[in-house]
């Protein structure tokens, strides 16, 4: 006997003895959509924690300037007087 031929017969003795699953597409397909699943939910995740990044930036910044530093005047509490000339 060659080899070869006691090789294959060894492979052949191995192959009748393993059992396929019952449904191996379905068992891929479960595990991708899974995996799709996690993707996307990670992609989501990271775009909330972006945003809201961006977003405590933009108030802190906005929160810590002077509010009177942009003002053309500053308002005064003097009351302006007003008269009209001839009239007593």
């Amino acid at each position: 006997m060659k080899a070869e031929e006691r090789l294959s017969d060894a492979l052949a003795t191995l192959a009748d003895h393993v059992e396929p699953s019952a449904d191996p597409y379905d068992h891929v397909q479960a595990t991708w959509r899974r995996r799709e699943r996690r993707r996307r939910a990670v992609a989501a995740l990271l775009a909330v924690a972006v945003i809201g990044a961006a977003d405590a930036a933009a108030l802190w910044a906005l929160n810590s300037g002077n509010p009177r530093a942009h003002l053309v005047e500053h308002p005064t509490n003097d009351r302006i007087e007003i008269t009209v000339p001839g009239q007593p």
